[in-house]
């Protein structure tokens, strides 16, 4: 994905707005159906692939993989309004400006999955690329592999001896996503959900409702460790992991050191 995410555009997002003490991300885990169903029921663990070295992989060897069914689930029809933005908002202001505000950032948010998408050439009306978006966005976040300046990178900035500091960079941009591991993840995706039968179920509004719960997800916490990296605020950054963490291990039903992405 571009930078992941845009990362400059979507730390300037989040420096505007403040939102109350309630995260209404959690909020809206805790207390909408339908994002608990299609966590629980459409996923579980079998998206992962165990390996000799009980190590769960999102493989390469699926990229050029296309599913085999006459009805793609997956797919769906955007409506010309976001759906679930000003619901969050209602939770995260205080009053009738400041979820004017909050409405404004989760819409920009879902803006920049759909140009996201756009511009790496995935399709937006996707919950197949909702899924990779959240795995992909997650994963980097989790594992410090975003683009940010050597002086204020998480895996870099306390290293003084200048042999040290190469070698995590090199150790670093190996670990980086490659466009043709991100096409592999989306695929994956597509082959299992293509003929999910928990999906039939699914309108297009039920389906887009998911998909930008995904996108404000992802985007919400993304946002937060890039502020934290900026400010150079190691606890939050440590929390925006934390959280990246907990959105892999009840997505993909496994251990995060049994995600990998090959």
């Amino acid at each position: 994905m571009k930078n992941f995410l845009l990362a400059v555009l979507i730390a300037t997002t989040f420096s505007v707005v403040s939102v109350s003490a309630q995260d209404p991300v959690s909020w809206y885990i805790n207390n909408t159906i339908l994002s608990t169903r299609v966590f629980n029921s459409i996923m579980a663990n079998k998206m992962l692939e165990k390996k000799g070295n009980n190590s769960s992989n999102l493989q390469r060897k699926n990229q050029n993989t296309q599913p085999k069914t006459k009805v793609d689930y997956t797919v769906f029809k955007f409506s010309p309004n976001n759906s679930i933005s000003g619901t969050l908002a209602q939770k995260a202001g205080k009053n009738a400006q400041s979820q004017q505000q909050a409405k404004q950032m989760f819409d920009s948010l879902l803006d920049l999955y759909k140009k996201t998408a756009k511009e790496d050439g995935y399709p937006a009306d996707d919950l197949a690329y909702a899924f990779s978006y959240l795995v992909i966005n997650n994963y980097v976040v989790y594992h410090d592999l975003v683009n940010v300046p050597y002086e204020k990178d998480p895996r870099i900035k306390g290293l003084q001896n200048s042999y040290e500091r190469m070698a995590a960079i090199n150790k670093k941009q190996s670990e980086k996503i490659r466009p043709e591991q991100e096409r592999a993840v989306y695929n994956q995706f597509k082959q299992y959900l293509s003929s999910n039968p928990n999906l039939q179920n699914l309108t297009d509004a039920d389906k887009q409702e998911v998909a930008e719960f995904f996108a404000i997800m992802t985007g919400f916490n993304f946002g937060n460790y890039m502020r934290a990296v900026n400010d150079e605020n190691d606890q939050s950054i440590q929390s925006a992991k934390k959280a990246a963490q907990n959105s892999l291990e009840k997505f993909l039903g496994a251990p995060i050191g049994e995600i990998k992405i090959t």
